[in-house]
């Protein structure tokens, strides 16, 4: 059986609220006082390679692999509420197809050129078929929601490989992490 490289590269986006409180100035020179209240996050990790990996023989009969614990550190100074998502994967060759990433279920399904990436968060050890969900391409999942600021949100990623591929070229999908400020 021929094996295959996937790579899924995490890369962090910033959505943040930046909250003013300010006295207005009066007559009497009172200065105003503005105090910024932001999210701001960083990831541990840039990229996660999965290494060579097997074709899965059906979807009820996976290949898969677990990525290292991900720490996302929230660096502002409000709460943050964490999403998550995926996307399809790309191959490093032309003429190859997009591997397709699929979140039918929390566990998504794999098949011909389709994939899923689970995520969760880090407990040791981890059950992904009670505690893993399917990312998302185009749509937001919840990581965790409330994260402190000056605290971090761990978790791990497990690539989930398709049962056939029309090329063995390694892949790249992209994670993307947002964190908006947490609501009261």
């Amino acid at each position: 059986m021929k094996q295959l490289v996937v790579v899924a590269l995490v890369v962090v986006a910033l959505l943040g609220a930046l909250n003013l409180t300010a006295s207005s100035q009066t007559a009497d020179g009172l200065d105003a006082v503005v105090t910024p209240f932001g999210v701001a996050i960083t990831i541990d990790e840039e990229t996660v390679n999965f290494g060579v990996l097997p074709l899965s023989p059906a979807d009820d009969d996976r290949s898969t692999a677990d990525s290292t614990v991900i720490s996302v550190f929230n660096d502002g100074s409000a709460p943050a509420d964490l999403m998550i998502q995926g996307s399809n994967a790309v191959p490093g060759t032309l003429g190859e197809a997009d591997w397709v990433l699929d979140c039918f279920d929390a566990n998504g399904l794999v098949g011909a050129n389709q994939f899923a990436l689970l995520f969760a968060l880090d407990s040791n050890p981890i059950d992904w078929a009670q505690d893993g969900d399917s990312l998302c391409p185009g749509g937001t999942k919840t990581l965790q929601q409330a994260v402190a600021g000056g605290n971090a949100a761990d978790f791990v990623l497990q690539m989930n490989m398709p049962t056939a591929t029309n090329g063995f070229s390694a892949r790249t999908s992209t994670v993307t992490v947002t964190a908006t400020q947490a609501g009261p």
